[in-house]
């Protein structure tokens, strides 16, 4: 139970949306492969004006919603599944993402992936 009470005082909250939020990107920006040697690779996807995040060998795809500039948020699945979680975006000076840090997946620092393709 200490286990777990420590990793949710890391959880942002995201129960309150900043006002005003600072607008996102052109969606494409963040659109990409991206990859780390834990979890492996996933796909952000630009559609239908929305971002879908692409993760999982059989890849499951969840709906990213925009909360400020370059994070949007989404709400995991599973047993070990709380509130929304954060997906931030690393932009580069040229206005396109290299990196994203997904905060569910970060609770011992697994959740950074870097641009692949």
């Amino acid at each position: 139970a200490e286990i777990v009470q420590q990793d949710r005082a890391k959880e942002r909250d995201y129960s309150h949306p900043p006002a005003p939020p600072t607008p996102a990107l052109d969606l494409d920006a963040y659109a990409g492969k991206y990859a780390n040697d834990f979890v492996g690779p996933i796909e952000i996807v630009a559609r239908a004006g929305k971002l879908r995040l692409h993760i999982g060998p059989a890849p499951l795809e969840f709906e990213l919603r925009h909360w400020d500039r370059d994070t949007f948020i989404y709400q995991p699945t599973g047993e070990n599944a709380g509130g929304p979680t954060g997906v931030r975006f690393a932009v580069t000076p040229t206005g396109c993402a290299d990196g994203v840090l997904i905060e569910y997946l970060d609770v011992h620092g697994q959740g950074s992936f870097r641009r692949s393709e």
